[in-house]
């Protein structure tokens, strides 16, 4: 936390307590924490961003992306660059993956519901942005499982006006006195399987990609010859930069898709590419011929798989 005193000029232009993002923070829990610091009510430093916008609808932000909350502004206020305040969402990645500069929160989670883990914000005040991705019920840090309602039996909100933030909006209960529950371990090593996946897709996804997996998915429930997913995410429709309307699938159903039929990176990395190639598991290629590129083409893609120094930003 930094503070600006009234004889530097950035009085006029930034908040008098400055926050910056921290590693895996989530936009809400950096909204959040700017307003503690500043001794406001909870949501006020987000009220102030969305009167820069009079279109945004307060009640749609989930803040996976930042649709509708100028994060210039953001920036200005916290004078802080651009990128890391990106980093507090999901917008670059999903932008990429899915070939959309406005991509929508929908795309990663079609079921979001706030929740949070009590020891995050009793140790550090924060909200993970990993926490936010669907099908994750614990904290893989502290291994208790998140909580989306108080003690009152209210659900829990982000912001709520007056009361205070990181508190229930109801009895004021802070959030760090939330029940803290023990993880199951089954769930965790299923959980840590998705969050695997999720980093895959945010580290190395493209919408080619992305064709891959959901094309592997098809096959895998083919060839086993049992719907155990449904071949196709929820029907709703996104809008292209190009404004004509195409049905996609959310993330969040792929990853879940490839953990329900055992399906890992490496398959996808190995079933993309001119021949539509099953997984290893499934089919052992030998060929006799020296320098075969085809046993080059998958040796080529698990090194990529493994070479962490091949990452995309």
């Amino acid at each position: 936390m930094r503070r600006i005193h009234l004889s530097d000029p950035a009085w006029q232009t930034t908040f008098p307590f400055l926050v910056e993002p921290r590693e895996n923070e989530w936009l809400t829990g950096l909204l959040l924490h700017c307003d503690e610091v500043n001794h406001w009510s909870s949501g006020t430093t987000l009220t102030h961003i969305l009167r820069m916008n009079e279109q945004a609808a307060r009640s749609n932000l989930s803040l996976i992306v930042p649709s509708g909350v100028r994060l210039d502004s953001l920036a200005q206020v916290l004078a802080v660059p651009m990128h890391p305040l990106l980093a507090t969402t999901y917008q670059e990645e999903l932008a990429r993956i899915y070939d959309l500069s406005n991509p929508s929160a929908l795309l990663l989670n079609t079921s979001f519901s706030f929740q949070v883990c009590p020891v995050c914000v009793e140790e550090q005040r924060i909200l993970l942005r990993s926490l936010t991705l669907q099908h994750i019920t614990c904290c893989p840090q502290h291994q208790v499982a998140l909580v989306d309602t108080c003690q009152c039996g209210v659900s829990l909100r982000p912001f709520s006006r007056p009361a205070l933030p990181f508190t229930c909006y109801k009895c004021g209960l802070s959030w760090a006195k939330l029940p803290r529950h023990e993880a199951v371990p089954e769930r965790l090593e299923l959980e840590q399987t998705l969050l695997s996946s999720y980093d895959f897709f945010f580290t190395k996804g493209t919408p080619e990609l992305l064709a891959s997996a959901l094309r592997l998915i098809y096959d895998s429930v083919v060839e086993k010859g049992e719907i155990r997913v449904p071949l196709r995410d929820e029907a709703v429709q996104f809008l292209t930069d190009r404004s004509m309307p195409q049905r996609t699938s959310s993330l969040g159903y792929v990853v879940h898709a490839l953990l329900q039929l055992d399906l890992s990176p490496r398959d996808i990395l190995m079933y993309a590419g001119s021949l539509p190639w099953r997984s290893v598991r499934w089919t052992t290629f030998q060929c006799p011929a020296p320098n075969c590129p085809y046993v080059k083409m998958l040796r080529d893609r698990i090194h990529e798989l493994d070479d962490p120094g091949k990452d995309k930003a």
